[in-house]
């Protein structure tokens, strides 16, 4: 259920009129908190234990972040990561064509500020 395309009423009626839902269901044992465990920590073990068993990824945020728009150091942070993991796959460690790779990109995704080149050709 996209909740920015239907409304919650109008995805129950829906639900409620159509021929037949198809689903499948798990049954996951009980959980409980253990000892000295947070309630955000318990939380967060039982989603990726429910994750797993829906063969689904598990992210460390809820789905209130369709609703917000992430903060711009979020976007840097992510935006970074990428980058390394990139130039690691692709540039082994000492090679100096990573340094060759950065400066032929069309931004500076580190800087945090983009700056696209352009050619007055």
């Amino acid at each position: 259920w996209n909740s920015r395309l239907q409304s919650f009423p109008g995805h129950l009626f829906a639900l409620m009129t159509s021929w037949a839902v198809v689903c499948e269901v798990w049954y996951l044992d009980p959980q409980f908190r253990n000892d000295g465990e947070s309630s955000s920590s318990f939380a967060n073990r039982v989603k990726d234990m429910i994750a797993t068993q829906a063969r689904l990824e598990s992210v460390p945020w809820d789905g209130y972040l369709k609703y917000f728009r992430p903060k711009p150091e979020y976007k840097r942070m992510r935006q970074q990561v990428y980058e390394r993991s990139l130039l690691r796959r692709f540039f082994p460690k000492g090679d100096d064509k990573e340094k060759d790779a950065r400066a032929e990109l069309p931004f500076v995704p580190t800087g945090g500020t983009r700056r696209r080149t352009t050619s007055t050709s």
